[in-house]
């Protein structure tokens, strides 16, 4: 009989953010998917048996290259990159505050961004919590 065991996870790593890139998307609205855009960040980690951990952040349709919906995922996530780095708050793109993070070694911690809905809890991310 082959023996299961429990899948280990895990809070919290260290890792360089190696890419940030964006990619194509799709999700499903009212049964329906729809194309967008995502930020793919890729983290070098020994965390990860494949030597990377990756995190998504959608990018919504309402915002622009220098604006993100107040209270979104996204929002969110630019508050915590702007919090180890508050001269980001003066920063012209959200791409240049994505772009921040290449080359840099932080410790990631998972945390839910977002709000629940429909039946669905709210998202985990890798969020970098403190600068190394």
């Amino acid at each position: 009989m082959v023996e299961r065991t429990e899948a280990k996870s895990f809070e919290e790593f260290e890792g360089v953010v190696e890419n940030v890139e964006t990619v194509d998307s799709k999700f499903t609205r009212g049964g329906q998917e729809e194309p967008g855009k995502q930020y793919k960040i890729s983290i070098k980690t020994d965390a990860s048996q494949s030597g990377y951990m990756y995190t998504w952040v959608g990018i919504p349709a309402t915002a622009t290259g220098g604006s993100v919906p107040q209270g979104s995922v996204i929002d969110a996530y630019v508050r915590a990159i702007e919090r180890l780095e508050t001269s980001l708050k003066k920063a012209a793109t959200v791409q240049e505050v994505f772009d921040w993070l290449k080359g840099k070694k932080f410790q990631f911690s998972r945390e839910q961004l977002g709000k629940a809905f429909g039946g669905h809890e709210a998202a985990d991310y890798w969020v970098p919590v403190k600068a190394l």
